[in-house]
């Protein structure tokens, strides 16, 4: 019994040894896993994708090699993530975003600036006329011109205003400059061109006009608008008879004379008696330049002066300013004593009784509108008409077939139905045709004007 209890002790002692040792082997082969797991952890996540994938496959046997590489895949993702947001990748997102950003503003002022109306800058004024005409043409191409400043030092101006871009003021700018170097030698006229176009000019400031070019003549406070036809002929006829709108009568003869050659003649008596002008003179001169704008009807106008006492009483005329009309037909009419002696009044009172005076009556229409309204139907329709359309020869009035029809009209408006039976034939006239190179011998001044300068 002593022996067995002197023994069990020393096998409790043996067992809590074989324990121990137990124990400690157990967390020793415990910590080799771990770190065996953590190197191999390590391991894992520095090889490339190709080891990793035959890891997966070597690894399929087991469920732990399995969770290693899922945690090695969800550590892979956050360092790409890591890696995305560095320094170098974030400068090279900033500058992609901000590159977008500059074209997008780019883009869109390309659009704006080129899907708007381009304004350019207008150039500065040039002069319209050639350097050669300065002695005779003055060209206002800045536009800063007034006519009263200018007016009071001559008799006459003639101004032309003009657009540089206007194709009828360049197609005017050649007969204009005729006309002024023809007539240079005539100190008591001046022609000036004015640019009323330049928004920097006073011209364009002062006057408002629509249409280009536009021909006044001013003469005191006098002025008239030039509406014929852009040739330098006409432009020059205008020019003469503006400088005299009033024509002196000396004798019978000379009022039958001038009766057959215009269509419309006003006869006013003004006896100058001393230095002094006599009262409604002035009035008259006036009515008579402004009635001058070049259309066939003004033109085919004509104002007579009767100094002689004589006379006047001859033709029908006692009192100083007595007005007198006549026409082609033989008829006459005589200015009415109750109304005032005006400018005004005379031009109103001539526009609107010579229709009955005059056997010819002009039509101008504008043939792109006019001719295709009713306007020209009506007229057409209110009584009988003999029409004669023609063109206007660019040199000289003397046409043959004008004249042969105002001639016409004379003889029918003067018949008298009374004697229609009892009329002889008459001989017969011959009215010869006027050639040009004859018109143009008895113009003594325009032809050697022509022949010194414009031929050379």
């Amino acid at each position: 019994m002593n022996d067995f209890s002197e023994k069990a002790p020393e096998t409790v002692h043996y067992q809590c040894l074989n324990e121990f040792a137990e124990q400690l082997a157990t967390e020793s082969v415990e910590d080799g896993i771990v770190e065996a797991f953590l190197a191999n952890y390590f391991e894992k996540t520095d090889v490339d994708e190709g080891n990793i994938c035959e890891g997966k496959e070597e690894s399929s046997q087991s469920l732990g090699n399995q969770r290693e590489t899922a945690i090695s895949l969800d550590v892979r993702i956050f360092v790409f993530i890591l890696n995305s947001f560095s320094l170098k990748n974030m400068v090279k997102c900033l500058t992609f975003m901000l590159g977008i950003m500059a074209a997008t503003n780019i883009w869109d002022i390309v659009v704006e600036v080129y899907s708007r109306p381009t304004i350019l800058k207008p150039k500065g004024p040039r002069p319209f006329f050639s350097n050669h005409s300065n002695s005779y043409l003055t060209d206002f191409y800045t536009g800063k011109f007034h006519p009263e400043r200018v007016v009071g030092h001559t008799d006459l101006l003639i101004t032309m205003y003009y657009a540089p871009w206007s194709f009828h003021s360049r197609q005017l700018k050649h007969p204009f400059e005729v006309v002024a170097l023809v007539l240079r030698n005539h100190r008591n006229i001046r022609f000036v061109a004015v640019n009323c176009w330049t928004t920097a000019g006073e011209c364009r400031n002062l006057y408002k006009i629509y249409q280009f070019p536009l021909i006044v003549a001013y003469s005191s406070t006098v002025h008239t608008v030039y509406q014929g036809e852009h040739s330098v002929d006409h432009l020059y006829r205008w020019v003469v008879n503006v400088r005299n709108p009033v024509h002196l009568i000396r004798s019978r003869k000379q009022l039958k004379e001038m009766k057959r050659n215009f269509h419309t003649l006003v006869v006013g008596y003004f006896p100058f008696k001393n230095m002094n002008t006599p009262s409604g003179y002035r009035a008259f001169a006036a009515a008579g330049m402004v009635l001058q704008t070049g259309t066939q009807e003004d033109e085919y106008t004509c104002f007579g002066v009767v100094t002689s006492e004589q006379m006047a009483r001859e033709i029908g005329m006692r009192f100083e300013g007595d007005l007198l009309m006549y026409g082609l037909k033989e008829s006459d009419l005589q200015w009415s004593y109750g109304t005032a002696a005006t400018a005004s009044n005379i031009i109103n009172w001539v526009r609107s009784k010579r229709t009955e005076v005059t056997p010819v009556k002009w039509l101008h229409f504008n043939k792109n509108t006019e001719l295709m309204t009713e306007q020209f139907a009506r007229m057409l329709k209110q009584s009988s008409m003999l029409l004669l359309i023609t063109f206007l020869t660019p040199i000289y009035r003397g046409q043959s077939d004008i004249l042969l029809f105002s001639e016409l009209a004379k003889e029918y408006w003067n018949c008298k139905e009374d004697n229609l039976l009892s009329l002889e034939v008459p001989e017969k006239e011959f009215h010869t045709q006027k050639y040009i190179s004859y018109e143009v011998a008895n113009d003594r001044l325009a032809c050697t004007e022509v022949l010194e300068n414009i031929v050379e």
